[in-house]
């Protein structure tokens, strides 16, 4: 996925910039947990008085496209859910968003920015009990290794 490739050409909204982009309110999260992560951006621009009229989202992974929103008349910026493909346990996935301002320019792309899912399935965690290394030998009155006995003051 390239940045900064402005498909019409125009170049017209070279004044804004898309940052912060954030997945279910993190910075390139890992372990997301939910199948329809939501996706958030803060448009930034020299000029006073700019406003988002559309946006477009793309997402890729290590085979390809995975959704492209298409333009999308709207002014939301916060919290747009995922729609493309189901997403698998441990996929890693990149994506860029650009905006059109409220004269129908569009900005340039987005820095890329990324997620990774979680274990999604029972059957994806793969783990064994942590136990100890030694036997236990519970018929012998003595305290196990990891304790200690109490401290016997009459005794002195």
């Amino acid at each position: 996925m390239s940045t900064n490739t402005n498909q019409t050409g125009s170049g017209t909204g070279d004044d804004i910039t898309l940052q912060q982009l954030r997945c279910e309110y993190k910075t390139d999260p890992l372990g997301i947990g939910v199948r329809r992560p939501r996706l958030s951006w803060v448009l930034a621009s020299t000029r006073r008085g700019v406003a988002q009229s559309a946006y477009q989202i793309r997402v890729v992974d290590e085979q390809g496209e995975l959704w492209d929103s298409g333009k999308v008349s709207s002014g939301q910026s916060i919290h747009v859910p995922y729609g493309g493909s189901a997403l698998r346990s441990g996929q890693r996935c990149t994506w860029q968003v650009r905006i059109w301002d409220e004269m129908g320019r569009p900005s340039d792309w987005s820095e890329p920015a990324h997620w990774e899912m979680g274990l999604l399935q029972v059957g994806d965690w793969q783990a064994d009990w942590i136990t100890p290394d030694w036997d236990e030998d519970l018929t012998q009155s003595q305290p196990p290794r990891c304790c200690v006995a109490p401290l016997d003051l009459k005794a002195r």
